[in-house]
């Protein structure tokens, strides 16, 4: 899937909304930055815990030490699913 983004001039890149809800990258998910010859890489720090729901469970996931606030992730998900 080839998007094209621009990057703003504080440097910030916007990931697209339907890239972000198909990979289950919300606010405060860590990311690593890495370089390969001219391309730059983003992946989800896979041991930064997160939390996941799963058949209506909030499911902590990853080997971290730190378990996320789940009342933010709850109030994204009651964001998305309310009418405006």
């Amino acid at each position: 899937m080839a998007r094209q983004t621009t990057i703003d001039r504080f440097g910030r890149v916007l990931i697209p909304k339907e890239i972000r809800d198909r990979l289950g990258l919300r606010a405060g998910v860590h990311l690593h930055l890495t370089m390969e010859e001219d391309r730059l890489v983003l992946e989800r720090d896979a041991a930064a815990p997160r939390i996941e729901e799963e058949t209506g469970i909030l499911v902590v996931l990853g080997t971290g030490s730190e378990i996320p606030d789940h009342r933010s992730i709850r109030e994204q998900e009651l964001d998305r699913s309310t009418p405006s």
